[in-house]
């Protein structure tokens, strides 16, 4: 594509959606240190487990699992040897819970 006479790149959508802004301030807090890993019901650190037994997730076995609002279930990050994802909510509806069955990436980290 042109611009008057300089060539432009164009990124067409259908990739990896932007990262909201719950996960960029999450992905913040956890390189300031001041977001914890997200803990289970009976107080154990959780670690990414891949149990929809996805063949381009399996590499993401025993990720960190970080939870950026503890009041809101949509959304996680994975962290593991210095790489993220992140999970949105189950068919992208609000309220639904996190689906790790798509691990999306945050641009600049992935």
């Amino acid at each position: 594509m042109l611009a008057v006479d300089t060539p432009v790149l164009v990124h067409n959508a259908g990739g990896d959606p932007v990262a909201p802004k719950i996960i960029q301030r999450g992905l913040q807090q956890i390189q300031d240190g001041t977001l914890q890993q997200r803990r289970n019901p009976d107080g154990k650190l959780d670690f990414y487990n891949n149990y929809e037994k996805n063949k381009r997730n399996a590499w993401w076995v025993g990720a960190k699992i970080y939870a950026p609002d503890p009041n809101n279930n949509d959304y996680r990050i994975l962290e593991k040897d210095g790489q993220y994802k992140w999970v949105g909510p189950k068919g992208n509806v609000k309220g639904a819970g996190h689906f790790y069955g798509k691990l999306m990436n945050i641009p600049g980290c992935s």
